[in-house]
């Protein structure tokens, strides 16, 4: 075999393999979250604790895990299909963007009761300036306590 069938079917090869790859990548979804066991379970108002208190160790030890958190229905936006927990007499909250995927069994609860969800840890949101609380944000939330049967 000549040097340059040798480079070209090398090149033809990378080729192929990069493109499946990123053809892989480009069809990747994100898992769900009902058959998943949590990292950490915790309640809302002791999450936000933690944050209030050590927040960039609070952050490296959440990031990118999977936390199950009970706490009290705050408010709700069932546009955006989010909930927020926590104590309904301070401005910080676990705010909770549920998986649209499980919409049609989801019943969404009263504001006021206990909810327990089940989420990825993406972040959180602190206002030092204002003093007007924290947000932490789970994504792809599922409502743990409340299906419809």
């Amino acid at each position: 075999m000549s040097k340059k069938k040798i480079i070209w079917t090398i090149v033809l090869i990378i080729v192929v393999a990069g493109g499946l790859y990123g053809y892989k990548e480009y069809t990747r979804t994100n898992k769900k979250l009902d058959g998943v066991k949590a990292d950490f379970t915790t309640a809302a108002d002791a999450l936000i604790s933690e944050f209030d208190v050590k927040d960039s160790a609070s952050y490296k030890k959440y990031d990118d895990k999977i936390i199950e958190v009970t706490g009290i229905m705050k408010n709700s936006s069932l546009e955006n299909f989010t909930i927020f927990l926590g104590d309904p007499g301070k401005l910080s909250a676990v705010k909770c963007e549920l998986d649209t995927s499980f919409r049609n069994n989801t019943v969404f609860p009263a504001i006021g009761s206990e909810v327990k969800v089940k989420g990825h840890f993406v972040g959180f949101q602190k206002d030092e300036m204002m003093g007007l609380g924290m947000d932490i944000s789970l994504n792809r939330c599922i409502i743990l306590n409340n299906e419809k049967k």
